[in-house]
């Protein structure tokens, strides 16, 4: 647990980790945003390329179709030759070049290669093997490379234009040194903000909090001390006068809860006086010989005494919730609910006679 000595220095590491946690996310964040963009728009930008320097030559071969030499091996060899030299002397950037490979893994053009090398055991040959066209990622020589690829069917041949990744991704490393400086320097700029500040902010603040805890040990009499300026002067008036706005407030209060104690112990007599009526109500009707219930206005019983159990057979807990169909003929349930009916509408006592037969003893 990390414990703090003075408000200075707490001040200091908030501002640090608010910083960093803002930055740093945010750093990270950007840096995988643009390292997708690069290599998005970059792979796509390397396969407009490839297919730039791809389509003459096949232009040139469906040229020689419609005139019906496309046997001719002369053309052919010329069109190839041709096609090669001015894949040699193609550039993208300064890192970009074109390399050709044979299906037997032997390179015919490339500049990270000798001619005629075997490279049947690198990461170059095995990712390019039986694809069409793709994207690989190899190093040769210590450097590591990105190369789109397409298979060349007019060659039997794998054409691609590789870079590398170095100068690829030369943008995204350059936003990351740039917000490492930023950072560095936001972090810098805010330490000495606040060190030259500390007199005048952090001082007043602890004198200010001094007092509020004295105040908040029941010493209303304690007066925040010490030098303010500007604005903290008018916060340390405005701490006094609520400090005395608080103690009369307080010596308000305390007279109000004694009076609330006071009607809180009268509304205690009450309750109990009420439960004890409650209670005597309760066991005049259980002892009542008549039956006694107590229906709502839809006809759904909520309570009744023990004589009325006996007219049903069934006890309180059975009764309550349900009606008169429930338990007796729809006919007499019919009439039960008429009489219901009548004695709600006249809003007065209701007299009716009635002959039942009690379901207990029949």
């Amino acid at each position: 647990m990390i414990v703090f000595r003075s408000v200075q220095s707490l001040f200091i590491t908030i501002i640090v980790m608010l910083v960093a946690g803002i930055a740093l996310p945010l750093t990270y964040s950007g840096y995988v945003l643009m390292d997708g963009i690069i290599y998005q728009s970059g792979t796509e930008t390397l396969k407009d390329k490839l297919e730039s320097l791809i389509q003459p030559v096949s232009q040139r071969y469906e040229r020689l179709q419609r005139i019906g030499l496309e046997d001719s091996e002369d053309h052919l060899r010329d069109i190839r030759d041709s096609a090669l030299q001015q894949f040699t002397n193609y550039r993208y950037k300064e890192t970009g070049s074109v390399f050709v490979l044979a299906n037997d893994g032997r390179i015919v053009l490339s500049h990270d290669f000798d001619t005629g090398e075997q490279v049947t055991k690198h990461s170059l040959f095995a990712a390019t093997q039986g694809i069409e066209e793709g994207i690989v990622e190899y190093t040769v020589n210590g450097i590591e490379k990105l190369a789109v690829y397409r298979h060349y069917p007019a060659w039997n041949e794998t054409i691609g234009l590789s870079i590398t990744k170095d100068e690829l991704f030369d943008a995204r490393n350059m936003f990351l040194r740039v917000i490492l400086v930023v950072l560095l320097f936001s972090l810098i700029l805010a330490i000495l903000s606040l060190l030259v500040l500390r007199r005048r902010i952090i001082r007043p603040l602890v004198q200010l909090a001094n007092s509020a805890k004295e105040i908040t040990r029941g010493n209303f009499e304690s007066q925040a001390e010490g030098e303010f300026w500007g604005e903290f002067s008018a916060v340390q008036e405005a701490f006094d006068t609520m400090r005395i706005s608080i103690k009369e407030k307080v010596d308000r209060i305390e007279g109000q809860l004694n009076l609330i104690q006071i009607k809180e112990s009268n509304l205690t007599e009450a309750n109990n006086e009420l439960e004890q009526s409650e209670a005597h109500l309760r066991t005049l009707i259980e002892t009542l010989p008549d039956l006694v219930w107590l229906k709502d206005p839809e006809g759904f019983y909520l309570e009744c005494n023990p004589r009325f159990e006996q007219f049903f057979g069934a006890k309180e807990g059975e009764i309550v919730g349900k009606t008169d169909y429930d338990f007796v003929s729809k006919e007499l349930a019919d009439f039960f609910r008429e009489n219901d009916k009548i004695a709600m509408a006249a809003g007065s006592p209701s007299v009716n006679e009635e002959e039942v037969t009690f379901a207990d003893d029949g």
